[in-house]
Formats: C-alpha cells, sequence, structure tokens
C-alpha cells in the first residue's frame, strides 16, 4: 500500500441551508433545505483525496463532545485514518452555518474555530510526517503546522499549503518559506503577491517564498499555474537537492469545467485534495491542474462540501470527455 499523504487541519460540522436569496437583517422566512455535512479545509481534501482512490490521513484537534463523534465517524466513513485526531476535554469543536442561494450557488458562512488547542506534537506525529507521500496543511494549527513543515523538510516530504481566501492567518510568513506546493485562491495571491493580474501573483509568489510550483484558484475562471523546476528544494522521496538554481519554468491556464452548480461550497477544498493526490503519483502540473479542476466542479453538482465529490472514474471522464468506465481514463 502507498504511503498516505497526512492532511493537517480544520475539520467541522456544517450544517447547510438552502435559501431563496441570501437574507438581509431581521429578515424571516422559510428555508428550502437543511442538512449536516462534515468540512473544514484539511478535512475535505483529505475525503476527496480518499474517494478518488488515494490513501488519507487527517491530524487535528476537536473537542470531546458529540459534534467531534460525528466528524471523527463521518471522516472515517470515506476511508481517512483518524488515529492522529486529538479530543481535548472541555473544549468545542469548529463548527459552521453555511446558507447557500437556491439556483446559483452563492453562499455566505458563518463559522466557530471551536476552543480546542493545537494538536500535542508527539512521536506518533512526527513518524507520520516523516512517513507521509506528502504533507497537506491548511494552516489552522499554524505552530503545529510550521513544525510539521520543518519535519517534512528534513524527511524530504513535499509541503503543499491551502492559502484560503479569507483572513491572513497567523504566522503566515514563518510557514509560506517552508511550502513546495502552494496553492492559493486569486483573493490570497492578490493580497500576498501586489499583483492583480493572477499569472504575474503566480509568478510573484514562487519568487516571494521559493516555492517549486504554485498554482492561483479563480472558481469559474480556472486557475493559472507557475512551476520553477528549483533544484534544492525537496520534491519529495529519493529527489537530490543540488542548490537554488531554476532549471526550467513552466506556467499557463486551465479553464474551469462547465457544471451545473447547485453549491460552492468546498470546491477549493476538493481541489486541494485531488492536487495533492495527483501530483504524489506523479502526474504532470498541468494535468494535475485539469484533474483537481474536474474533481472541484463536480463537487458544485450537490450541496455541502463533500456530498458531490466525484469518484477517480467520474473526475477522469470528465477530463478526457468519455463517459465514465469508457477507454482507460486516463487523465
Amino acid at each position: 500500500m502507498n504511503a498516505p499523504i497526512l492532511f493537517l487541519g480544520m475539520a467541522t460540522l456544517d450544517f447547510v441551508t438552502v435559501v431563496p436569496y441570501l437574507p438581509a437583517s431581521d429578515e424571516v422566512f422559510e428555508v428550502r433545505s437543511l442538512s449536516m455535512h462534515g468540512g473544514g479545509p484539511a478535512a475535505t481534501a483529505a475525503v476527496a483525496c480518499a474517494r478518488l482512490g488515494g490513501s488519507a490521513r487527517f491530524a487535528g484537534a476537536l473537542g470531546r463532545d458529540p459534534v467531534a463523534e460525528t466528524v471523527v465517524a463521518q471522516l472515517a466513513s470515506e476511508g481517512v485514518d483518524t488515529r492522529l485526531v486529538g479530543l481535548a476535554p472541555n473544549a468545542s469543536t469548529p463548527s459552521a452555518v453555511i446558507l447557500v442561494e437556491e439556483g446559483v450557488g452563492h453562499r455566505a458562512i458563518l463559522y466557530s474555530k471551536g476552543t480546542a488547542p493545537e494538536p500535542e506534537w508527539s512521536g506518533e506525529l512526527e513518524a507520520a510526517v516523516r512517513g507521509a507521500a506528502m504533507l497537506h496543511i491548511d494552516g489552522f494549527h499554524p505552530l503545529t503546522a510550521i513544525r510539521a513543515a520543518r519535519v517534512a523538510r528534513e524527511a524530504g516530504v513535499s509541503v503543499s499549503l491551502d492559502g484560503g481566501a479569507g483572513m491572513r492567518w497567523p504566522h503566515l510568513d514563518e510557514l509560506l518559506p517552508l511550502v513546495d506546493l502552494l496553492v492559493v485562491a486569486r483573493s490570497f495571491a492578490e493580497r500576498e503577491a501586489g499583483e492583480s493580474d493572477p499569472a504575474a501573483a503566480a509568478r510573484a509568489l514562487a519568487a516571494s517564498f521559493e516555492a517549486r510550483e504554485v498554482v492561483v484558484t479563480d472558481g469559474a475562471r480556472g486557475a493559472w499555474y507557475h512551476v520553477a523546476d528549483r533544484a534544492g528544494r525537496a520534491g519529495g522521496r529519493g529527489e537530490e537537492s543540488h542548490g537554488g538554481e531554476d532549471h526550467g519554468v513552466e506556467e499557463g491556464h486551465v479553464p474551469a469545467f462547465a457544471v451545473d452548480v447547485v453549491d460552492t461550497t468546498g470546491a477549493g477544498d476538493v481541489f486541494h485534495g485531488a492536487y495533492a493526490l495527483a501530483r504524489s503519483e506523479g502526474m504532470a502540473v498541468r494535468e494535475a491542474v485539469r484533474f483537481a479542476s474536474a474533481a472541484a466542479a463536480l463537487k458544485c453538482r450537490a450541496p455541502g462540501g463533500r456530498a458531490g465529490i466525484p469518484s477517480r472514474a467520474e473526475a477522469e471522464a470528465l477530463v478526457t470527455g468519455r463517459p465514465a468506465g469508457e477507454g482507460n481514463g486516463n487523465a
């Protein structure tokens, strides 16, 4: 069995409400539906990886409460290894209420980060980092993430970061130089690079933080990527380090796949899980971006962050334009 990808970060329980329109202050009306789903950037990325045929392990911290029991059970039901989930007594588990506008998929997210402390560093967690096919972090537990990224760097394990689209996480300046695969929303790229053009922002981020590859995602407008063949940046197990010289650059744009959108919640998280899996398997960057874009697009078919996550066959069928199960399905 291949080594698992280790996903370190946030897991939540999401209450998804489909509404006729996003409400203004003091409005009262009946919702179209109300459902409960597992969520969180790193946790949903782990589920995407597992559903797409990869081996996924999740590490994080939750409260010792009924919400955590549901969160862990949902991860385990998807085949995600949850042995590194810590449960803190007298603490609450992260949760969110997500309002989804019917027919267009626009949303509003209200969330609580919970009160559980960062995961305890342990020999088991260190061994998991050193033995991982890749380490993916979302910045939610920044101090643990920094320590894990440093250990990964020592062990030759590539580090993938979900930069997010919201507020700037604490300790980001310490974390960014430790990242090999920097995959971020356009709003993050513009803020950190000071560039409004996503292609220019990707180049600027790669130059500033020496990430081996940068992907900037922008929903229906697609994704831009920039790859610097940087010797000396650990690309994974068995790759040698020779210094800091760039030996070649590849960049481009991948259009988004057209789907009937029900809810975009979790699409970015699914992109991260699919991209990490594809790159850990050795898929070329452009093909990995297309594969991740297909998985993220298909996720939007259903409410919540996980219900629409496709199988490997479904994602590859969208990439190739052939029905699932026809031909070899290679992207």
